[in-house]
């Protein structure tokens, strides 16, 4: 595994300016550190021109990737035992489901 492991959290916090961002972190949040030497942090954000429902749902997002990938990997690995235990036959709809797995997990892992 090369990325940060999870779980990870949406922290939401200002800046001295009082700008607003959005930290996705791995650990507690440390106050004394900006982002660049926090190790708890994997992404920081300020806010963009989007909504505050759209910055909000896109560091939830981003929250969730080790969860999502772990998942995905799993899901892959039962559909395929399944498959297996089925002698191979899968219908063009799991095929699919398999390709779709397989893409975002390669995506994920900049394979």
């Amino acid at each position: 595994m090369k990325h940060t492991p999870g779980p990870w959290k949406v922290h939401h916090h200002s800046h001295i300016n009082e700008e607003q961002w959005l930290s996705v972190l791995n650990g507690a949040w440390d106050i004394t550190h900006n982002g660049a030497s926090n190790p708890a942090i994997v992404a920081c954000s300020r806010y963009s021109a989007m909504s505050d429902e759209e910055n909000l749902a896109n560091a939830r997002l981003i929250a969730a990737a080790p969860e999502l990938l772990a998942a995905c990997e799993y899901a892959l690995e039962v559909i395929r035992e399944n498959i297996e235990t089925n002698s191979g036959v899968i219908s063009e709809q799991i095929s699919d489901c398999c390709d779709t797995l397989e893409t975002a997990i390669q995506k994920a892992k900049g394979e």
